[in-house]
C-alpha cells in the first residue's frame, strides 16, 4: 500500500457524506422511538403483558382412553376390537404371513445348504494342496488335481440338486396358502372344460 493515501478515521463510514447524512436522521428517529417507549412504561397504569410461560405453551397431554370397570364391559370391548371387519381381508393377510414364513424357512435352509457346500469345497481344496505339496513327481500332481476336479465337480452336481430342492420345497410351501384361498374362491364356481 502506498503511503500517500489517505486512510479512514477509526469510526468514519465507508459511505461518504451519505452515509453520515442517514445515520443523522437515523439518530434522532431512533432516539424519539426510545424516549416514546420510556415514557408510556413510566406511565401511571401501565402494565406489560404477560409474558407465556413454557408449561403454557406445552401441548396439552391427551386423555387416557376410559377403563372398563366392570369385566364384563370388558370382555366387549376386546370383543369388538378383536371381531373381524372384513373376514376375506383377514384371510388375505394371513395367507400373506404365512407365505412370508414360509419363504424365511426356505431362505435358512439355501443358507445352510449353501454353507455346507461352501465348506465341503474348502475342505477339498486345502486336501488337494496338502496333496500336491506331498507330490513327488509331475505325474501324481496331476492325479491329484484331477481328483480334485472331479471331486469339486460331484460336490458340484451334488449342491445344485440340493439347492433345488430346497427352492422348489420353498415355492411349493410359499404358495400353499394362496393355492388354498384361490381353490376356495373359484374351486366350486368355475372349472375349466
Amino acid at each position: 500500500m502506498s503511503d500517500s493515501r489517505s486512510r479512514r478515521g477509526v469510526r468514519e463510514s465507508a459511505g461518504g457524506a451519505d452515509a453520515t447524512e442517514a445515520s443523522a436522521v437515523a439518530t434522532p428517529v431512533a432516539s424519539a422511538a426510545l424516549e416514546a417507549v420510556t415514557q408510556a412504561a413510566a406511565a401511571p397504569g401501565f402494565q406489560p403483558e404477560p409474558v407465556a410461560t413454557a408449561a403454557e405453551l406445552a401441548p396439552e397431554p391427551e386423555p387416557e382412553p376410559p377403563v372398563a370397570s366392570e369385566p364384563a364391559a370388558a370382555v366387549a370391548v376386546a370383543a369388538a376390537v378383536a371381531a373381524p371387519s372384513v373376514p376375506a381381508a383377514d384371510e388375505g393377510w394371513a395367507a400373506l404371513a404365512e407365505s412370508q414364513a414360509a419363504i424365511a424357512r426356505g431362505f435358512e435352509a439355501l443358507g445352510v445348504e449353501m454353507t455346507g457346500i461352501a465348506r465341503s469345497s474348502f475342505t477339498a481344496a486345502a486336501d488337494a494342496a496338502t496333496a500336491l505339496l506331498g507330490a513327488g513327481t509331475f505325474a501324481e500332481a496331476i492325479a491329484i488335481n484331477n481328483g480334485y476336479l472331479r471331486r469339486s465337480m460331484d460336490m458340484m452336481i451334488d449342491g445344485s440338486a440340493k439347492l433345488s430342492e430346497v427352492g422348489i420345497k420353498t415355492v411349493t410351501e410359499a404358495s400353499r396358502p394362496w393355492m388354498a384361498q384361490l381353490n376356495e374362491t373359484w374351486g366350486g364356481r368355475h372349472h375349466l372344460s
